[in-house]
């Protein structure tokens, strides 16, 4: 019977790996986040601020450079999935909407440069 329940456990701990250590590193950021600001009795310094925030800043920039390999492939796979005729007017759509936000955004930088 323990054995048993024990394989079926750890069965649902590998199953969900990701999202156990998703959630411990939400948690451990918590505590740190919490013990940190804790240990200090006087206001921390600007540059002991860039310090901390340097590594924040890391996090966020290698979390953009994935975010674009992800949606990408994800949008081809999906658009070849469709049918011929359906795809046609999507990418008709979207070209036409890329174009008209670009030319909007240009016009509205040359505005606000001059």
């Amino acid at each position: 019977m323990k054995a048993n329940f024990r394989k079926n456990c750890l069965q649902i701990f590998k199953s969900n790996a990701l999202t156990l250590a998703t959630l411990a590193g939400v948690i451990g950021g918590i505590v740190l986040g919490a013990c940190l600001k804790a240990s200090r009795e006087e206001k921390w310094t600007s540059r002991e601020v860039m310090y901390i925030g340097y590594i924040g800043q890391i996090f966020l920039n290698m979390l953009k450079c994935v975010i674009i390999p992800l949606i990408i492939p994800s949008l081809i796979a999906s658009v070849g999935g469709l049918d011929l005729s359906l795809s046609k007017m999507i990418g008709l759509r979207a070209i036409v909407y890329y174009l008209t936000t670009t030319v909007f955004a240009v016009i509205l930088g040359i505005i606000l440069v001059v």
